[in-house]
């Protein structure tokens, strides 16, 4: 095959063409660029990109009469807009879209072709781009915080995926699992507060979690632990979705895992029990990896009889005891919030964190804007008084009321 010779790269191009690729050599040793998903980058820009210094040097020395080298710069034009310089930082675009394979491309002297490995490159550059990712392993976690956790301990493996529930299963309705009638729950328990429009602004992320945790050919790893009410409520509905849910890995975290303190090399590991994933180091996570089981038939069919009995209640939350998911009255968790008021005035936020810190002493119960929510509740009964703005927790403070019944802190509520 014939190259072209270095006066090309001193040719002037016909009017209506304009020089619009650069191919540089191959060789390092050469000075050439050697990462493909610059060609790409090349091809598809539509704003100004920077030409590689090695490609101008190579180019000055072409233009200085050195001797014909297989592997120099090539110059193709295309018929775009006209550009000043044979290596102008623009490029042509829409007549150098790919189609299939690149073998070459035309330019104002069609006998110019590629060398081999340049051709190599850029085809390797345009049909498999180095930022297309293949996804090896779907990671399934049931808060945003676990994810978050998981995404740090897998952040050098492009290959692993984690895919997290933003959704709180542990309250609202579920029987069906209806996205309008989740929605006006959660709107009417946060009104008044900065969590009203909470579920609205969570919900296309919802949707794309259910979507892209459906079976498929990727591998999938569900991370939970049931010491979380959250997680827990998450992983029954994920696994009453599953066509066979003894098909899928679970790492089951609820016994806890061994840890090894870096400033106690020599002492035995230490037994850390997560109330969430999200108290886990990320390096703690990722070293679970290896706990990967299939549910047996009788688990799995334990699992979804609990789920199906959960359906049949209607208050709307589930707690924890004794290690399963129970129907509990809201109003159980609103003694807690009551017991953290105190006789004088104080932020509502410390109330909250007091009581957040009381209920999930063995367990993760709840967030801390249910237990807002159960705060205000006692302050319309009377139970609490209060001062500021009740749209934040931040804003507000409270205090006990000075006559507290508590035989009858907890009328019904609706």
């Amino acid at each position: 095959m014939e190259y072209p010779d270095n006066n090309c790269l001193n040719a002037s191009p016909p009017h209506s063409l304009a020089w619009a690729i650069v191919i540089p050599c191959t060789s390092a040793a050469d000075g050439g660029i050697t990462n493909p998903s610059w060609y790409t980058n090349l091809l598809t820009s539509r704003t100004a990109l920077p030409v590689p210094s090695q490609i101008t040097q190579a180019a000055s020395t072409s233009r200085g009469g050195s001797s014909p080298n297989p592997h120099s710069p090539v110059v193709s034009t295309s018929k775009t807009s006209t550009l000043s310089s044979p290596f102008t930082s623009r490029t042509c675009r829409k007549n150098l879209e790919p189609k299939g394979e690149i073998n070459f491309l035309f330019c104002f002297k069609p006998t110019i072709l590629f060398s081999p490995q340049a051709t190599h490159n850029l085809t390797r550059s345009l049909t498999r781009p180095e930022q297309t990712i293949m996804i090896n392993t779907i990671h399934i976690a049931f808060t945003e915080s676990a994810g978050g956790c998981l995404k740090a301990a897998f952040r050098d493996q492009p290959d692993q995926h984690v895919a997290d529930l933003a959704d709180d299963l542990s309250l609202g309705p579920i029987n069906p699992y209806h996205y309008p009638d989740r929605q006006v729950y959660f709107e009417t328990l946060y009104t008044g507060t900065e969590y009203a429009s909470w579920y609205q602004e969570v919900l296309p992320r919802i949707r794309t979690f259910w979507e892209e945790t459906r079976p498929g050919t990727t591998r999938r790893i569900v991370w939970f632990t049931r010491r979380s009410a959250i997680e827990y409520s998450g992983f029954l509905e994920f696994l009453s979705r599953e066509p066979d849910p003894c098909a899928i890995e679970v790492i089951d975290l609820t016994e806890g895992v061994d840890v090894l303190w870096e400033d106690e090399p020599n002492e035995l590991p230490d037994r850390v029990i997560p109330i969430s994933l999200s108290e886990l180091a990320p390096k703690w996570l990722k070293d679970q990896t290896n706990r990967t089981q299939f549910l047996s038939r009788s688990e799995a069919a334990f699992y979804l009889r609990s789920w199906e009995r959960l359906k049949d209640d209607e208050d709307g939350v589930r707690t924890l005891w004794r290690g399963q998911l129970y129907p509990t009255v809201p109003s159980t968790l609103g003694e807690d919030v009551l017991y953290a008021v105190p006789e004088d005035w104080t932020s509502a936020a410390t109330v909250i964190g007091e009581a957040f810190s009381t209920s999930s002493d063995e367990y993760n119960q709840c967030g801390d804007a249910f237990l807002y929510s159960r705060l205000l509740f006692l302050i319309r009964c009377g139970e609490v008084e209060a001062r500021g703005d009740p749209v934040s927790m931040q804003t507000l403070q409270v205090r006990r009321a000075d006559v507290v019944d508590e035989d009858d802190l907890f009328p019904a509520i609706p």
